[in-house]
């Protein structure tokens, strides 16, 4: 095994946050070839096409609903029998981190292979400078430190999101990133990136906030 106790059951929680995002994502291509889903016979819509403007809640809902139940069956069903929880070694946090930030780092190496290397530099440099100065703790300011350099780690994006959505009249921002996705103006392989990141950060994120006093012990003491 890559990794022993808790340091396992947080690369299980990235991995099942990935395939419950994947699950929502064939849910969501499917859904256009049902009555559910408005049918554009040629996608993107122009910029003011009114459907931007106007979601379906209910393609929404059916999303959402493939994925929690995905993760239902992942977290409470899976994860129990593949890892167990237990202790895992002298200081689990820290492997964990070690763990994430090597998927992280396979993830940019797969993206720059695929000949994105801007798209690597541009949304990944930043988490690859800030994540790994997250420290497992059990103290609460150093707890609430790790969560802002994880979520600063997104920053990039963030204002990608924004920027593109205030200069393009689009409608609904998250909707019509649905409706790309649905319509396969993204990719598969764009969107399953986009899920690992969101996956890795989802995971780095709850290890940054969860109390370890392991760590401050092996830290202290190392």
């Amino acid at each position: 095994p890559v990794a022993a106790g808790s340091a396992r059951r947080d690369l299980l929680r990235a991995g099942f946050i990935f395939l419950a995002g994947a699950a929502g994502y064939l849910v969501l291509r499917i859904l256009p070839y049902t009555p559910l889903m408005i049918r554009y016979p040629l996608y993107p819509a122009t910029q003011k096409d009114p459907a931007l403007y106007h979601p379906q809640y209910l393609p929404v809902l059916l999303v959402l609903a493939a994925m929690a139940f995905a993760g239902l069956l992942l977290f409470k069903v899976a994860l129990p029998r593949l890892a167990p929880a237990g202790a895992a070694g002298e200081a689990p946090g820290l492997e964990s981190r070690r763990w994430l930030l090597f998927l992280l780092a396979a993830l940019v190496l797969v993206i720059w292979a695929e000949g994105s290397g801007f798209a690597a530099a541009t949304f990944f440099l930043l988490p690859a400078c800030l994540w790994p100065w997250v420290k497992p703790s059990a103290g609460a300011p150093r707890r609430l430190f790790n969560l802002l350099l994880v979520l600063a780690g997104g920053a990039v994006f963030f204002a990608f999101i924004y920027i593109f959505a205030t200069t393009y009249q689009i409608g609904v921002m998250w909707w019509y990133i649905l409706l790309a996705a649905a319509f396969g103006l993204f990719s598969p392989k764009v969107v399953l990136v986009f899920l690992a990141a969101a996956a890795l950060l989802a995971a780095m994120a709850g290890l940054a906030v969860r109390k370890d006093a392991a760590a401050d012990r092996y830290l202290q003491t190392g």
